[in-house]
């Protein structure tokens, strides 16, 4: 599933304390929230969105999302991409015709069988607390209640230094 956004929006559509519920512009999650906003279309882009996908064969389904948001959402251009997630670039096509830039955000499913990273973390945190094994069911167990429950993630970061 292909979640669009757009992208690099330099004013918001309205007055921030009306699209963000108990606004606080000198909060250090400001801006967030602002981000956030800033990525929601208005009716208009979301027609002409919409118009533009489905020339192109994609089913598309419009969530409305109920103003003012509650703050403290995640806005999907800040998300760290990895190799279970990654943008869709349609601004950057050839022949691009709509007046504001869309990304998509989505995420890559796992290949059947793939260990998980938080699995493969925790043996690791057994093995140099020197702690009996514990069977790998059980530890994906951890990892998803860890994901559902608080949010948490296990991911590697690869890069190099200068």
């Amino acid at each position: 599933m292909l979640q669009w956004f757009y992208e690099g929006r330099k004013a918001p559509v309205a007055p921030y304390a009306e699209l963000i519920r108990d606004y606080r512009p000198d909060s250090p999650t400001a801006h967030w929230d602002q981000d956030y906003v800033n990525e929601l279309f208005t009716a208009e882009e979301v027609e002409l969105l919409r118009d533009y996908l489905e020339r192109r064969g994609f089913r598309v389904v419009v969530e409305e999302v109920p103003l003012p948001v509650e703050p403290g959402q995640v806005p999907l251009g800040s998300i760290p991409m990895t190799k279970n997630n990654d943008l869709y670039l349609l601004a950057a096509e050839p022949g691009y015709p709509l007046p504001f830039p869309v990304l998509a955000y989505f995420e890559i499913p796992h290949p059947p069988g793939a260990v998980d990273l938080g699995v493969r973390y925790l043996q690791a945190a057994l093995h140099m607390l020197e702690l009996p094994e514990v069977p790998e069911e059980r530890l994906q167990e951890v990892v998803q209640r860890l994901k559902q429950g608080q949010g948490w993630q296990v991911t590697r970061i690869v890069g190099t230094s200068g």
